[in-house]
């Protein structure tokens, strides 16, 4: 059984089931995990259906998922990954950069991947760099799509407030 999860409107996320059968396990014995169903864990499961369960159960876990929603890995324990997205003051080759709008505003560049939420105000704009990217905007969602590599966007509006970065 093949299963995902998917943003809802409200916030939450609704788990959606398709297909039968079980799945075979491929264990890597170097790293303590292996595979169910395309799902690397180190959970002690044989089949979708075990993992599922304790996806849903209210066991301690940390559930990966890629930009879709489907879920690509699960673990015991509560262990968050660190950022793997860091800022830094100036915006240099190849980073996502969020531009300032005036001086004695400075840009803001960010490295590497995945999401950071924080506020950048004055932002006059963005550029994606050698990633995809998102930005959230106060008072709303991250965009709707992926910009692609070397994108750039403007603000309609100067002194816009920019509350989350997303880089794959």
């Amino acid at each position: 059984m093949l299963k995902r999860i998917i943003a809802g409107a409200a916030g939450g996320f609704v788990l959606v089931m398709a297909g039968v059968g079980p799945a075979i396990a491929n264990n890597d014995d170097s790293t303590g995990t292996h595979t169910v169903g395309g799902i690397t864990t180190d959970v002690p499961v044989e089949t979708l259906d075990d993992l599922y369960a304790f996806v849903e159960s209210d066991a301690p876990k940390r559930i990966d998922q890629d930009a879709s929603g489907n879920i690509t890995a699960v673990y015991e324990g509560s262990s968050v990954r660190p950022l793997s997205i860091t800022q830094s003051q100036v915006c240099s080759s190849g980073q996502m950069c969020l531009w300032a709008a005036s001086i004695p505003y400075s840009d803001f560049g960010f490295s590497g991947t995945g999401t950071l939420t924080g506020t950048w105000t004055h932002r006059g704009g963005w550029s994606t760099g050698d990633h995809q990217g998102k930005v959230r905007l106060q008072g709303g969602d991250y965009t709707a799509v992926w910009f692609g590599k070397n994108s750039d966007s403007n603000f309609s509006y100067e002194n816009t407030i920019v509350t989350g970065v997303k880089r794959q």
